[in-house]
């Protein structure tokens, strides 16, 4: 069922942001280089990171359009910003090395995905992405942009993918269903945010349901053909073996497809889709204000 719209998106920079206490950003290691700090991790989170105002900004912003959560990012640009800024902000202030392994990874995706999110609101080439976004091995301004700083360090999409999440993750896979591309060459944004406890059972629902898709695996005959991002992530993530991304696949498929997929002699990477994900919002035939009308609100987290 999709989610009914409210006017209660106009209240997301002065409800829930009001709701969040800022954490106190933790001073940089003296021995540990920049980028090798994210890869140390707690036993036990000894930190709680705020993800119920991801599900706000969804219930307000986002529907499901056949089967894929769409964003409208219009409405995102006018009225969401500003709880964009403050959460990142918030976001940027956590203690990131004190969270266990797991979840270090649902922070970094959650944190990566609403940065793509806030980049693609802001971006006039939202519609026009190819050159915007680029590729994994020739990122776009808007992916190579530094847009956060955690723990001293200046980070940008790309590099929280591939320095972070890439590097300290390779032996998790499914981890490419988490990278949302903003269109549908790419999985589609997450239905929930991920915690610690769901992010590994997310990942692969994700994975099956993109798999099985009309932007996942097609097998015809004797060729499967493959979406890019497997070819963009797949050094990483399957060592640039072909029949690692084979069996993958085949985990995630439905049975049949599977079954083809065994069969199969070609194997060709399809072009990447940069149809963008955004929603549009059609306005409500009624008197007044359409569909996301309304005034914005004051509130802040501390930096």
């Amino acid at each position: 069922m999709p989610r009914r719209f409210s006017l209660k998106y106009t209240l997301l920079a002065s409800s829930f942001a009001l709701a969040l206490g800022a954490p106190t950003a933790i001073a940089d290691s003296a021995t540990t280089a920049p980028l090798e700090q994210f890869a140390v991790h707690a036993e036990t989170s000894t930190y709680n990171v705020r993800y119920d105002p991801i599900a706000d900004f969804m219930g307000a912003f986002t529907d499901v359009e056949r089967g894929r959560v769409k964003i409208s990012y219009a409405a995102v640009e006018q009225q969401g910003q500003r709880f964009l800024t403050q959460y990142t902000r918030y976001l940027r202030n956590v203690p990131v090395s004190s969270l266990s392994r797991d979840d270090q990874l649902a922070y970094w995706l959650n944190t990566r995905n609403m940065l793509v999110v806030k980049a693609m609101a802001e971006s006039n080439s939202r519609r026009r992405l190819e050159r915007a976004r680029g590729t994994a091995d020739a990122p776009g301004e808007m992916w190579t942009e530094k847009l956060i700083t955690i723990q001293g360090v200046e980070l940008s999409i790309d590099d929280i993918e591939r320095n972070i999440i890439l590097a300290n993750w390779s032996d998790t896979p499914n981890v490419i269903y988490g990278l949302y591309q903003g269109s549908k060459g790419g999985a589609g944004f997450p239905e929930e945010a991920y915690t610690g406890e769901t992010v590994h059972t997310a990942l692969a629902e994700q994975g099956a349901d993109f798999v099985n898709s009309r932007s996942g695996l097609r097998v015809r005959r004797s060729k499967a053909q493959v979406p890019a991002i497997y070819d963009w992530y797949g050094e990483a993530l399957f060592d640039g073996d072909q029949e690692a991304v084979r069996a993958h696949l085949a985990s995630l498929a439905k049975p049949s497809t599977a079954e083809k997929l065994a069969e199969a002699t070609t194997f060709e990477t399809r072009k990447f889709s940069y149809s963008s994900d955004e929603l549009v919002i059609r306005q409500q035939a009624s008197p007044g204000a359409g569909a996301f009308s309304g005034g914005g609100g004051g509130g802040g987290v501390g930096s």
